[in-house]
């Protein structure tokens, strides 16, 4: 077997060096050893926490790594994305860097969009750089910093004012309100406990009426209903009476403001002093009338035979 000569052997060193060279480069960029990866473009504001390498996930799996980060000149990052997916990335979908865990480590999130067209390659994805919950609470405490300072302020205004009421004699006070307190509360223990077999016996005939009302009402749930709807129909007659009782009234209202007011006779009678003393008038007329026929009635009866003859 003829041996083969050094310059071979140095080629294919050589050769199978720089292929060991390729594969450990794919390998170590994360990439597919003997297939190709889909590139994508996208473009932050910034890339904190992201470097050559970082992983990208899609629905928490990863699905390739960032290839190459440029600073551009209109002050945005350039990020080349390596995709390791073999269905394609929608069109439409963002791009999102985001915290992956709690100590802020940080990742390329894809947010897949409903839609059946893929980007193609060397394509382009939209990039956003999401806060996550410490951008969240960055937020609140812009928003709370002024609330919390001027609570602050106030609640420093209420202790300075506490302290000097309290070194105005206001301990004094304090203390006394607490004696008084203490005294009440042993009053009232001392009250309960001398009132403590009346108010046992107090309770345990309450309890015997319970029972007595209970016992009552067993047993006669019927009648109770029966009452209780006699009751009802009782009331809403009552309400009938009443409404109509109301009509009446409103009736005889009108009827003495039109008297009051001299319409009819009666009206007419009431507020015409003229007829009354027309009455007044008559009554004395009829009164002589018969006292004259009373003293002397022959003349009427002379009178009544004149009529007669003619």
């Amino acid at each position: 077997m003829k041996k083969l000569s050094n310059e071979i052997k140095i080629g294919l060193t050589i050769a199978l060096a720089l292929v060991i060279a390729i594969v450990g480069f794919r390998f170590m960029q994360d990439m597919p050893v003997f297939r190709q990866t889909e590139i994508i473009n996208t473009h932050f504001d910034r890339v904190n926490g992201i470097n050559i390498g970082t992983s990208i996930l899609m629905s928490g799996v990863k699905v390739g790594t960032v290839r190459d980060i440029n600073l551009t000149d209109a002050d945005s990052v350039h990020v080349v994305l390596n995709i390791n997916y073999d269905k394609g990335i929608p069109k439409g979908s963002v791009a999102l860097i985001q915290s992956v865990d709690m100590i802020g480590n940080k990742a390329i999130t894809i947010e897949r969009s409903d839609r059946t067209d893929t980007i193609e390659y060397d394509g382009y994805i939209e990039g956003r750089f999401d806060e996550g919950l410490m951008g969240d609470v960055q937020s609140y405490s812009e928003e709370l910093g002024p609330n919390i300072t001027e609570s602050t302020k106030s609640l420093s205004s209420l202790l300075r004012e506490l302290d000097r009421v309290m070194l105005e004699g206001g301990s004094q006070d304090v203390e006394q309100f607490l004696h008084h307190l203490s005294q009440t509360t042993q009053n009232v223990d001392r009250a309960v406990r001398e009132k403590e077999q009346e108010l046992t016996q107090a309770i345990g005939s309450l309890q015997n009426i319970l029972a007595n009302v209970d016992t009552l009402s067993t047993g006669r749930e019927e009648q109770l209903d029966s009452l209780l709807t006699n009751l009802a129909v009782t009331g809403r007659e009552l309400n009938k009476v009443t409404a109509e009782l109301g009509g009446v009234s409103s009736e005889l209202s009108i009827t003495m403001k039109k008297i009051n007011s001299g319409e009819g006779s009666l009206g007419m009678f009431i507020n015409d002093p003229s007829l009354y003393q027309n009455l007044d008038t008559l009554s004395y007329n009829m009164n002589e009338l018969i006292m004259d026929i009373n003293d002397d009635p022959s003349q009427f009866v002379k009178h009544l035979r004149l009529i007669d003859l003619f």
